[in-house]
């Protein structure tokens, strides 16, 4: 018997028929308890670093069970046996399933795996519950439902022994995602709460129209959004996320930009809605980005259609 949310062993009670009265008083002051079967046996540790094997320990309590005095309280005299005293056959397995679970569950740098050694034959045949359910938080109806679709295959494994790396794949293969956290619900609840792109700029591609996400990724789409400027050019998405990046860090307004362009020499044009460009160099864009937007907010510089930053200490405005 124990509270849902504590560690350490703290207020854990090993409960007979004489005690567990007394023992339920105890818990009085948590919501929630988890009580559930004792299971009695060896106490043994298993260490992986990273995806290396470490080493396993055992721990034998001199009382009833290894509860918080046993942990940290030295008077409790608890045994640490290095090497443990197992077959080569049960330590390769021991430490074949720690490595395992480090690995499905998708961890890195140092991971302890607790194991009971026990002879209670029913753990042998234990099957842990399969994921009845399956939350998807973040997008709409339509997407959340085909992105389930793709996870359909997870029904039939256990929350205890998830491949985050397979979702994860999954997941990253949708452009209109930008991020997302896994959370298991035990015992069977998978969630997903996805963060969806922001939508930055309209870009055609052979022909076709796409979206240039926050993410850099693109994203098919059959008509254009008329509020994010279109952009021309052969570029890399990454090379427009610097621009965009360059552009918030002025007064520019982007919803006042119309288009941006792009040329082979590596530097940029913006193009307002008003009918103003701009010309960037390849070199220190972003330094005559911002000489550029100080003119445009200078009463006597209004009537300018074209700033030409291009060439190295000089600018050339046209009307």
């Amino acid at each position: 018997m124990k509270p849902i949310n504590e560690g350490s062993s703290v207020n854990v009670f090993i409960c007979t028929k004489l005690n567990v009265f007394k023992n339920l008083k105890s818990l009085k002051s948590y919501k929630k308890i988890i009580i559930e079967e004792f299971i009695s046996g060896r106490e043994i540790q298993a260490a992986i670093l990273n995806f290396k094997k470490l080493g396993a320990i055992e721990l034998k309590p001199n009382r009833k069970f290894y509860d918080y005095q046993a942990k940290y309280n030295p008077r409790a005299k608890t045994k640490h046996l290095i090497p443990v005293d197992l077959t080569k056959k049960q330590y390769n397995n021991l430490m074949n399933i720690a490595l395992k679970a480090h690995k499905l569950i998708g961890c890195s740098g140092v991971t302890r795996s607790d194991f009971k050694f026990t002879h209670n034959l029913y753990l042998k045949k234990l099957e842990l519950p399969k994921i009845e359910k399956i939350e998807i938080i973040g997008l709409n109806e339509k997407e959340n439902n085909e992105i389930s679709k793709n996870l359909n295959f997870l029904y039939l494994h256990s929350l205890f022994f998830l491949n985050n790396i397979k979702i994860e794949k999954i997941l990253s293969s949708y452009s209109i995602i930008e991020s997302f956290s896994i959370f298991r619900k035990f015992p069977s609840t998978l969630k997903i709460d996805v963060k969806k792109t922001k939508i930055l700029a309209n870009r055609f591609i052979d022909g076709q129209n796409f979206l240039i996400g926050s993410n850099g990724k693109l994203i098919r789409s059959k008509k254009q959004i008329n509020d994010i400027p279109l952009v021309f050019g052969n570029f890399d998405n990454k090379e427009f996320l610097k621009i965009k990046e360059m552009i918030d860090a002025t007064k520019l307004v982007y919803k006042d930009i119309d288009s941006i362009y792009y040329f082979d020499s590596k530097r940029w044009d913006i193009k307002m809605k008003d009918g103003i460009l701009i010309k960037l160099p390849n070199k220190k864009a972003i330094s005559a980005l911002k000489f550029a937007v100080n003119l445009l907010s200078t009463k006597k510089f209004e009537d300018i259609k074209i700033i030409d930053t291009r060439i190295k200490n000089q600018i050339i405005l046209n009307e």
